[in-house]
């Protein structure tokens, strides 16, 4: 199946990275959701090929990214996932059961994160939020994420097991809204 996604990469010019075929952390968050049984609509930002929106059983999901290529390829290998081009901007008015925003956050400066988030909790209902936490080095920025969704009114739900990432551990976090419960 690698072959199949490194022509993919070529025919629609996308990042290599997205080939990346195993990644242990995103298996195990898609069997941890569908062990929720999430019952709304769950929005992954960052989807990319939307493999991880793909493998949750919930009919109401759908993957934003901001790369067009790589939206027109998910749309290609998994032709019934709802994607779109966009981002934290692109979503309002929506109660929202589940958003995961994994494997980018570390892309992002510390004032991007928190306009990004604020924008997208302001404008929405959430109920639970996942993020990834991985270390900085060799990432480029890590955020206290159970100081920054604490002040938002979440709670930690709870917090993965580590998963290899570069030279240290991924632990995914669950977050709870506090005034949904």
């Amino acid at each position: 199946m690698l072959w199949y996604r490194l022509v993919l990469c070529k025919c629609f010019h996308f990042d290599p990275w997205h080939v990346e075929e195993r990644k242990t952390y995103a298996e195990w968050m898609i069997k941890k959701i569908n062990n929720m049984n999430v019952k709304g609509e769950i929005v992954e930002i960052g989807c990319g090929l939307g493999d991880i929106s793909a493998g949750i059983h919930n009919r109401c999901k759908i993957g934003y990214d901001i790369d067009k290529r790589v939206i027109r390829a998910a749309k290609f290998v998994h032709p019934l996932l709802k994607t779109r081009v966009g981002t934290f901007q692109d979503i309002k008015g929506q109660k929202i059961s589940l958003l995961i925003a994994v494997n980018f956050l570390h892309n992002l400066d510390e004032d991007t994160f928190c306009r990004y988030f604020e924008h997208i909790i302001a404008r929405n209902e959430i109920e639970r939020i996942v993020v990834d936490e991985v270390p900085c080095p060799p990432y480029r920025y890590a955020h206290n994420y159970e100081d920054y969704f604490i002040n938002k009114g979440y709670k930690l739900e709870y917090r993965s097991k580590g998963f290899r990432a570069l030279s240290g551990m991924r632990h995914l976090l669950f977050f709870q809204n506090n005034l949904l419960l």
